[in-house]
């Protein structure tokens, strides 16, 4: 393996390191009777195989809203989650919200129960203009978050 071979893998590593050690923070069910008050749960959602492009959207999914929304994340008021639709227990997701790709979906809760939900389809337009991805998902997030001041 050339030096160059080696530091490709390795910085493919420590992506993935760094993206397992993320997601775990973030990925997973809320605990019993932490899933009550309202709130904007912000999804993305993905399988086992996984392209360049599905990772890029995942990677600036997280990033807007982590860069835009800190606050509301730290309160509750917003909920971030990566989902592998293919594990056994997220599949009725696919039926839930018609997925047919990698999709980041807006959910609104209230009182445990979904209120209203929106699939950001045009994070695919979008995906090789970061400015432009990450304004719409900002936009979006924020619509939604406004409900939860109501």
């Amino acid at each position: 393996m050339g030096i160059t071979a080696f530091k490709k893998t390795a910085a493919i590593f420590f992506v993935a390191v760094c993206l397992w050690a993320g997601n775990s923070l973030i990925t997973g069910q809320a605990a019993e009777g932490e899933d009550t008050g309202h709130y904007v749960q912000v999804y993305y959602f993905h399988g086992k195989v996984r392209c360049h492009s599905c990772n890029m959207i995942e990677k600036l999914t997280l990033e807007t809203v982590r860069a835009f929304f800190p606050e509301e994340l730290e309160k509750g008021r917003l909920k971030l989650s990566v989902v592998n639709v293919s594990d056994g227990e997220n599949e009725h997701f696919v039926q839930d919200y018609s997925l047919y790709s990698q999709s980041v979906i807006l959910s609104e809760m209230k009182d445990g129960k979904q209120v209203s939900w929106k699939n950001l389809i045009r994070v695919w337009e979008l995906l090789n203009d970061e400015s432009q991805f990450k304004d719409y998902v900002r936009g979006e997030v924020s619509t939604f978050l406004e409900k939860t001041d109501e």
